[in-house]
């Protein structure tokens, strides 16, 4: 087999290549009965199918199958926590068995034969950037930065009014995967100790791309920095998750921890809008509700924007309050409002001092 030194292709002075070498001429196999599960969990979320029927309405021939992409960047995530086209090019063409590959009709080529590895690949990039152009809410040129005013725009867009139905669609698409394997775990009763708790947090997704400049925009024309709770930040995205989770310690283990809904989003954007999305998403698996536990983050946010739309929808917040948030008391009806709290007023003031 060639090598990047034996190939004049793959030197510095000639070029990038599309695709780097398999990284071994025998890449390791993976289990069929692994890879048959994770193909499963993708034809139940019912993404594959409506992505077919979108693409089948295209002109021009049909191309690399859409849902071997997917399943290649799934198995690829699972195997080498990679999302790396490249990873999942090889992974779904030389790392599952002949028998597996011939089940799931996957086109093949000799892995001695570069030119035919790149004319595979090929095939498999285009069908990866039809998925990302018929889903893109706001279409824009990926391969080269923008100015800055120019990205500062395709942020506005992608965050605002025009791009929203295509985000929401997005969305939801990304959701349908996520509480697939949710779905599976209520229907075979693995969730029955689970008692409707919920945590609710913003973890960072660094991007790859270069941070933005003044003069030039990111590759990653909506993404921004992402600042954590110790003072360190990340440029790229945020995610948004909500995890299953326990009020009662005793129950620890007893279920397994998932993530139940999930958003990926601009950071520090409609912090609250996202909260309470991925606990719609959840409302509409289980009619369970418990306490929905928070950061900091959240407690500052308006009572309209996080905490009226998370008690709307049954859950009862579970707050990180600083010193000077929990000394104020009020009145309703009667009842004395402390901590989120309504209370006798006969409460002694010991008592309400604890609060």
């Amino acid at each position: 087999m060639r090598t990047p030194a034996d190939d004049p292709r793959y030197q510095a002075g000639n070029g990038r290549p599309k695709r780097p070498y398999p990284h071994s001429p025998e890449p390791s196999k993976l289990d069929d009965g692994r890879v048959r599960k994770l193909h499963l969990v993708l034809r139940r979320s019912g993404i594959v199918e409506e992505l077919e029927e979108r693409f089948a309405a295209l002109p021009g021939p049909r191309g690399y199958p859409v849902g071997l992409v997917l399943l290649g960047l799934v198995c690829a995530c699972y195997e080498k926590a990679s999302t790396n086209l490249d990873d999942a090019f090889e992974t779904i063409t030389f790392g599952i068995s002949d028998r597996l590959r011939t089940e799931l009709g996957v086109p093949t080529c000799d892995i001695e034969d570069q030119d035919a590895v790149n004319a595979l690949y090929n095939r498999f990039h285009r069908a990866w950037s039809r998925l990302v152009r018929s889903l893109d809410p706001v279409p824009h040129e990926r391969r080269s930065r923008l100015s800055r005013a120019e990205g500062r725009r395709v942020a506005a867009a992608w965050n605002g009014p025009a791009g929203e139905p295509a985000l929401r669609r997005l969305e939801e698409l990304a959701n349908r995967l996520v509480t697939t394997p949710v779905r599976i775990a209520f229907a075979k009763g693995l969730m029955r100790h689970w008692h409707g708790d919920i945590a609710i947090d913003t973890t960072a997704v660094p991007s790859w791309a270069r941070p933005h400049t003044r003069r030039r925009s990111s590759l990653e024309a909506s993404a921004n920095w992402h600042y954590k709770g110790g003072g360190d930040k990340e440029f790229g995205y945020s995610a948004t998750l909500a995890i299953a989770a326990h009020a009662d310690p005793a129950r620890a283990g007893r279920y397994p921890q998932l993530t139940l809904g999930m958003v990926l989003h601009t950071p520090q954007k409609d912090m609250g809008r996202h909260a309470h999305y991925v606990s719609m998403i959840l409302s509409r698996l289980t009619r369970v509700r418990g306490f929905a536990a928070a950061d900091r983050a959240y407690t500052k946010l308006h009572p309209q924007d996080f905490h009226q739309p998370l008690r709307a929808l049954g859950f009862m917040p579970l707050l990180d309050l600083t010193k000077d948030q929990v000394g104020f008391e009020g009145h309703h009806q009667g009842a004395i409002a402390k901590a989120g709290r309504f209370l006798c007023p006969r409460t002694p003031r010991p008592l309400l001092d604890l609060y």
